[in-house]
């Protein structure tokens, strides 16, 4: 029964939150999927497609729940939203309200399970579970800012160094960023027309690049942010020597870590080799042995 009541779960799951068109590519197969669902045009699967399908979700439970995030202790979830999600795609209130429904979805698939089968340890199990799911979207957050965090640190140095090249060529900083940001894709490319956009709404020069700072939350872009401010209240004169010798430390740093990863993967590997090497290495020492003495011994 239990495994019956779980496979009829993620069936309803899967067709509700998985773009099933995108898995079947023959023309009868997609026809009789419309019909049935009653969907339009596929829809590839992404991140912007599950949030489509649960914010009505959110709403409601932020409704029913009354969640208010207007308090201090929500604000390290605001900053690490504003770092994931540059457009503002989630928000505070609908990150609460996802945990909220991760725990609810949990608890209500593990008192399914013991009404069908009573049991005191499937019930302080589901209790455990219900509390661990609560916990896991803060996991996958902090995953994700790892992530793009990644990303951006890697695109750092050819960044900086288009930058240099651009702004040597006669282009004022603006223009470098706008040429940059039409050419390049990326997530600090993404971060960066965001400055832009904040630049031509009015908000000043030094506030737009201390924002991209404050969101980013990486060492090398608020060292590039300190130093450029400070060059641009001085004049614009210096930013090209600027620019390259932010780049010529960027390129300097990405090579040293690149360096200790390769380090560190030599000595992850180790362990492995000698868990495959050694059994195989012991059979053909100790095998010959072994007969050797049977033989010995059997005469």
């Amino acid at each position: 029964m239990s495994s019956l009541i779980t496979f009829c779960i993620f069936c309803i799951c899967f067709l509700t939150f998985v773009p099933v068109h995108k898995m079947f590519r023959g023309s009868p197969f997609r026809k009789v999927i419309d019909i049935v669902l009653s969907r339009g045009q596929p829809t590839s699967f992404s991140s912007s497609y599950l949030l489509q399908k649960v914010t009505p979700i959110l709403h409601i439970i932020i409704r029913l729940f009354r969640i208010k995030t207007n308090y201090v202790r929500w604000d390290p979830y605001r900053n690490k939203l504003a770092t994931l999600y540059v457009n503002k795609e989630v928000t505070v209130e609908q990150f609460i309200a996802l945990k909220i429904l991760a725990a609810c979805l949990v608890f209500l698939y593990m008192l399914l399970l013991n009404v069908f089968q009573p049991s005191p340890f499937l019930f302080l199990l589901g209790m455990l579970l219900t509390l661990i799911s609560y916990y896991i979207p803060d996991q996958l957050l902090n995953i994700q800012i790892k992530k793009r965090k990644w990303e951006i640190y890697r695109d750092i140095p050819s960044i900086l160094l288009s930058l240099a090249v651009t702004t040597d060529a006669g282009l004022s900083l603006n223009q470098a960023l706008e040429e940059i940001c039409s050419v390049k894709t990326g997530a600090l490319t993404e971060e960066l027309r965001k400055t832009l956009q904040q630049i031509s709404v009015g908000i000043p020069q030094k506030e737009a690049f201390e924002g991209l700072a404050t969101r980013v939350r990486i060492d090398e872009i608020t060292m590039f942010v300190s130093v450029l401010t400070q060059t641009l209240e001085k004049g614009s004169s210096g930013i090209t020597h600027v620019l390259r010798e932010q780049a010529n430390e960027s390129w300097a740093k990405r090579k040293g870590i690149a360096k200790e990863l390769a380090g560190k993967a030599s000595i992850k590997l180790f362990l492995p080799m000698i868990g495959l090497v050694l059994p195989a290495l012991m059979i053909f020492l100790i095998v010959p042995a072994v007969f050797s003495i049977l033989k010995f011994f059997k005469y």
